[in-house]
């Protein structure tokens, strides 16, 4: 499957836009090597593993951040992960911006202990001040699932005002459980991040292959939709008139749609990529 589709992100939003500053994880304020280190590398054979502070990036939990050898590209990556019975780990970013991007984008690989729970999470906010306070004018959100190698993934920035921004605000969390029989796991590894205006692209020679499944069905109140693929999904449901009601993106491997609110009756539904129709079919609302 990941032979068959090609994902590559088009990286050529020009400087001047004011791209993501240390955005690879290159450059580190400080490092160390300790204890956690010493259980990253031999509990999850992570190479060169060491603690310390990202330049450009501040966390409020320093003893989960650790740089790798292990990246994307370059050099180094950044691990976010948990110790012991702190349930998450988290990275901030600040800075000013003066256009307005419609992605954001990046590499990660989760080695997650276990899949309930609480999820690693990217929120962007862009801002602008007023003369008095900042208002939010766009926000984006991409929840991270499993996965043992790097994979690329892509956040839509909704805007809700006209204006052009003129700050941004990136935090990312790790937030599975906390560890239950070792000392750090939940390693949420992040490289090249971006900001950018061209959505991600597929080789669409490989969507036959691609498998979706919505279950339950019928169902009373949430359907749940699972793929193989790693790439945003486009889902439109429909009524039986053929009345958009619902018409959202959805992130990761596993999404759950709430349908509570609908009236009981027969629905049907059309999942697209990049606008490329790969399963449509009927639901049932009890």
């Amino acid at each position: 499957m990941k032979k068959s589709l090609v994902l590559w992100f088009s990286l050529c939003t020009c400087i001047a836009f004011g791209q993501i500053a240390n955005s690879s994880f290159e450059i580190w304020d400080s490092t160390y090597v300790g204890s956690y280190s010493s259980d990253l590398a031999t509990l999850f054979s992570v190479p060169n593993p060491c603690g310390g502070n990202i330049k450009n990036w501040t966390s409020e939990t320093p003893a989960g951040i650790s740089r790798t050898t292990d990246s994307h590209s370059g050099n180094y990556s950044v691990i976010l992960h948990n110790w012991y019975g702190y349930a998450y780990a988290t990275i901030s970013y600040h800075d000013s911006i003066s256009y307005r991007p419609q992605y954001f984008q990046g590499y990660y690989k989760y080695i997650a202990e276990q899949l309930n729970g609480l999820e690693g999470t990217a929120d962007i906010f862009l801002t602008r001040f007023n003369g008095a306070s900042n208002d939010t004018i766009a926000r984006g959100t991409f929840v991270f699932n499993s996965s043992s190698s790097f994979i690329p993934f892509q956040s839509t920035i909704n805007y809700s005002s006209a204006l052009t921004p003129d700050s941004i605000s990136i935090f990312i969390i790790n937030a599975f459980p906390p560890c239950d029989s070792t000392s750090v796991c939940n390693l949420l590894y992040l490289d090249d991040l971006t900001l950018s205006d061209t959505p991600l692209q597929i080789d669409e020679s490989g969507l036959d292959k691609v498998e979706v499944s919505v279950f339950p069905n019928p169902s009373t109140d949430e359907f749940k939709i699972i793929t193989n693929l790693n790439a945003p999904l486009h889902l439109i449901l429909y009524n039986s008139l053929g009345d958009v009601i619902m018409e959202k993106t959805l992130h990761g491997k596993i999404n759950s749609v709430n349908v509570s609110s609908l009236p009981g009756g027969i629905y049907f539904y059309k999942i697209s990529v990049n606008r490329k129709t790969i399963k449509n079919g009927k639901l049932i609302r009890q």
